[in-house]
């Protein structure tokens, strides 16, 4: 007989502060990409959204991830 794992425990995990920061969404990266500077080879401001962007994607990724993995556990 088997006993599903959310009978006896409880999971709740916490990804790093950044992914739950105002540096992600869409917002600010939409700031980001009103401050880029095109002539500027070497200007952060240039690839700042793009970057922040990816940010905000490998959160996004790394969160469904972390969830997917703990509802099979739990199941």
């Amino acid at each position: 007989m088997a006993v599903p794992h959310q009978k006896f425990l409880s999971l709740s995990p916490t990804l790093h502060q950044v992914c739950s920061s105002h540096l992600i969404n869409d917002y600010w990266i939409s700031l980001l990409k009103l401050f880029q500077v095109s002539h500027v080879r070497h200007d952060w401001r240039s690839v700042a959204s793009k970057q922040f962007q990816l940010l905000s994607e490998l959160c996004r990724l790394a969160n469904e991830t972390v969830h997917d993995a703990v509802r099979r556990f739990i199941t």
